[in-house]
C-alpha cells in the first residue's frame, strides 16, 4: 500500500512539473510576442494610435495588479481606484509644493504601501462578500470627497473638482516605461502563478482553514499579495495621471473601480486574457464614446449585467461553445 501511495504521488509531483513546464512555456511566448509588438508598435503608429495604445497598456497593468487579488486571494476588490488614484494624487501634490517629477515615484510607491494595508485589513475578515462591498463603498466615499480637497500656494488655490496638473511629458516616453513595466508585470505574475510559492498562495483562496493546516502563513499570504496588488495598481495609476498631466476625481470614479473586473470577463484566469480584455474595453469605450458622450457605460452595464455567466469560462470561450452547439444541432437536424 505505500509503495502505490509513493508511485501515485510521484505521478502527480510529476504532472504537476509538466504542467509548470508547459504553462511557462506558453508565458515566454506571450511574452515575446508582447515585447516584438511594443517594440514595432512606435514605428507604425501616429500620435493618437500611440496615445491610445499607451493607454491600453497603463490599464492592462492595472488589471493584472488587481488579478493577483482576484486569484491568489479569491478577493474580488472593488477598491483598487483607491491606489490608482491616489498615487496620482500626491504625486500632483508633491510636484505642486516641489516642482520637482524625481520625486513622483516616490509618491507612487507610497500611496501603494498606503494603500495595500488597507486592503490588508479587510482580507482579514472570512467574509469575501463583505470584502467586495466595503471595498466599493470606500473608493465611492474618496470619489465623493475628493473635489473638497483643496490646496493653497502663493496666494492661488489648486484641487477641488478641477483636481491638479502634472509636469508634460512625452507619449513616447510615457509609452516606454508604461510597456517595460507591463512587461516585467506580466512576466512577474506568469512565473508566480506558477511556481510552488504561488500553488501554496493559491490555497488560501480555495481553502484558508485547510491552508493553515498544510503549514501556509495565511495572513502573511494575504500581506504580500496585498502589498504587491496595490502597489503594482499604484505605478499604473501614476502613469496614468502622468500620461494625462493632470489628475483629478475621476481616477477614483465608479469606471475605474469597474474597469479591472470587467476586462475579465472575456478571459479568465491568464495574465494575456487580462491584457487582451483591458486593450478591448479601452479601444471599444473609446469608439463608443466618439459617436456620444458616456456611451461606453452603456457597454460597462451590459457586461456586468452578463458577468454572472461569462466569468464561468469567459466570454469567448462562451461563444465558441455557443457556436459549437449550435453546429452540432444543425449535423443532428440534417441526420435526423
Amino acid at each position: 500500500m505505500r509503495e502505490m501511495e509513493e508511485v501515485k504521488e510521484i505521478k502527480v509531483v510529476s504532472s504537476y512539473r509538466e504542467y509548470v513546464k508547459r504553462e511557462r512555456k506558453f508565458i515566454f511566448i506571450e511574452f515575446s510576442i508582447l515585447t516584438f509588438l511594443f517594440i514595432i508598435i512606435p514605428s507604425i503608429s501616429g500620435f493618437y494610435l500611440l496615445w491610445l495604445v499607451t493607454l491600453g497598456i497603463i490599464y492592462s497593468i492595472y488589471t493584472l495588479a488587481w488579478n493577483c487579488m482576484e486569484t491568489m486571494l479569491g478577493r474580488t476588490s472593488l477598491g483598487h481606484a483607491i491606489p490608482f488614484g491616489l498615487a496620482g494624487y500626491l504625486s500632483a501634490i508633491v510636484f505642486l509644493y516641489t516642482q520637482n517629477s524625481i520625486f513622483l515615484p516616490v509618491a507612487w510607491i507610497f500611496a501603494g504601501i498606503a494603500s495595500a494595508l488597507l486592503l490588508f485589513m479587510l482580507s482579514l475578515s472570512k467574509d469575501r462578500i463583505a470584502f467586495v462591498f466595503i471595498t466599493f463603498l470606500i473608493g465611492a466615499a474618496i470619489w465623493i470627497l475628493s473635489p473638497l480637497l483643496t490646496l493653497t500656494k502663493e496666494g492661488s488655490i489648486y484641487g477641488g473638482e478641477e483636481g491638479f496638473s502634472l509636469p508634460p511629458v512625452q507619449v513616447s516616453t510615457v509609452y516606454g516605461i508604461a510597456a517595460l513595466m507591463l512587461l516585467a508585470s506580466f512576466l512577474f505574475f506568469g512565473i508566480f502563478r506558477t511556481s510552488l510559492t504561488g500553488l501554496k498562495f493559491k490555497t488560501v483562496r480555495d481553502d484558508e482553514k485547510a491552508a493553515k493546516i498544510v503549514g501556509v502563513k495565511v495572513s502573511r499570504v494575504k500581506a504580500f499579495c496585498s502589498l504587491i496588488s496595490a502597489v503594482i495598481a499604484a505605478l499604473a495609476g501614476g502613469l496614468y495621471s502622468l500620461h494625462f498631466s493632470h489628475v483629478s476625481p475621476e481616477v477614483f470614479s465608479v469606471h475605474i473601480a469597474l474597469f479591472p473586473f470587467i476586462a475579465t470577463v472575456f478571459f479568465r484566469n491568464s495574465e494575456i486574457g487580462g491584457i487582451a480584455g483591458s486593450f478591448i474595453l479601452v479601444f471599444a469605450s473609446n469608439y463608443l464614446n466618439s459617436i456620444f458622450p458616456q456611451l461606453y457605460l452603456l457597454l460597462y452595464a451590459a457586461l456586468l449585467i452578463l458577468s454572472p455567466l461569462m466569468r464561468r469560462g469567459g466570454l469567448i470561450r462562451l461563444l465558441i461553445r455557443q457556436r459549437s452547439l449550435k453546429r452540432e444541432e444543425r449535423v443532428k437536424t440534417k441526420e435526423g
